[in-house]
């Protein structure tokens, strides 16, 4: 015998996302989503001649494993699921029953644009063991995708609103530097590249390090000593040159307008020149930390960086590497 329903919940369950749990870092401040609903009675079914039959119903059953609890979100043939909770002892019919999980505000933003301009369709699975008038039977309850829609507008204000995201964006940043296929093919990109994942492991144990002591001065060091090779490229005309038409003129992110007026290629080298200025203005501001002079000049200063000085430097590195690995990877392709 199992208890099995399909349609469990009396009327229609509501779901919600509350405010976050502090974090220092950003990215990683995560919210409690919850479906609440009350229950109906819960059905006990049994094998009779062959075929399932629903026998009779209890009014409370007593959880005592869960193996599965899983809410999605679908729209047609597309859908997304995660991972709920639920600690209740009991569970009764005409009682109210939550369901809980941890979602983090980079997943929010990630399921706002997979939700942008559809009207969702939210079911749950939940499955395991459970104790019902001192028998053990296997338990399997549902909400059906047509019991629960959320248009964009619901998503927004649940989901967007009531958090602060609306006023806020979290960005997910790569700390590993990927393998890219027939890098080796462009010398030129496979040369930057080379640079930008000296950074990028010294901008892992940066991210370490403001995430354990926040200690601000490591974090800079950290930043600042593999840029001074990076630098160094933009003085390098051909390298530029080269940089330029991989990453935007062979891909036709600028093309020319008129063949007897060509302006792609100057465009494209604009950019990745503005892009290399990113990258002095990032060494400049790191090295305040380790300097009292102004340079060419007897002027005196001394900077103690804090928290903040700190998360601006490592968000700005990522930001560029990220960018910069995208474009190689792209180029590549």
């Amino acid at each position: 015998m199992r208890i099995k329903s399909y349609e469990i919940f009396s009327k229609e369950p509501r779901l919600s996302v509350t405010k976050s749990i502090n974090t220092l870092i950003p990215s990683e401040k995560s919210f409690v989503i919850q479906l609440s609903a009350r229950l109906k009675e819960f059905p006990i079914w049994d094998v009779k001649d062959g075929r399932e039959v629903e026998i009779r119903k209890v009014n409370s059953i007593m959880p005592i494993r869960i193996n599965l609890c899983e809410l999605e979100f679908a729209f047609e043939s597309s859908q997304t699921t995660m991972n709920l909770s639920n600690t209740d002892l009991s569970w009764q019919s005409g009682y109210q029953i939550n369901f809980l999980g941890k979602i983090y505000g980079r997943d929010i933003e990630r399921l706002s644009k997979w939700a942008y301009n559809r009207t969702l369709s939210i079911s749950l699975k939940t499955a395991g063991y459970a104790i019902v008038e001192r028998s053990i039977f296997k338990f399997d309850l549902r909400l059906t995708r047509n019991q629960l829609k959320l248009g964009f507008d619901e998503f927004e204000s649940n989901f967007l609103k009531n958090t602060g995201l609306n006023y806020s964006y979290s960005r997910e940043f790569e700390i590993s530097s990927p393998v890219i296929s027939n890098l080796s093919t462009k010398p030129a990109l496979n040369e930057l590249y080379d640079n930008i994942c000296n950074l990028q492991n010294n901008l892992e144990h940066a991210l370490r390090i403001l995430r354990l002591s926040g200690n601000a001065l490591e974090v800079l060091a950290l930043i600042r000593q593999p840029l001074d090779s990076i630098k160094d490229l933009k003085n390098k005309a051909t390298l530029i040159t080269d940089i330029s038409k991989e990453l935007y003129v062979t891909k036709k992110v600028l093309e020319d307008i008129s063949p007897s007026a060509p302006g792609a290629q100057a465009a494209a080298e604009e950019v990745v020149i503005h892009l290399f200025q990113i990258f002095d203005i990032l060494f400049d501001f790191s090295s305040k930390a380790f300097h009292t002079k102004i340079r060419g000049s007897p002027q005196k200063y001394k900077m103690s960086p804090d928290y903040s000085d700190a998360e601006f430097s490592l968000t700005l590195a990522l930001t560029i590497t990220n960018y910069l690995i995208n474009r190689i990877r792209i180029s590549c392709q």
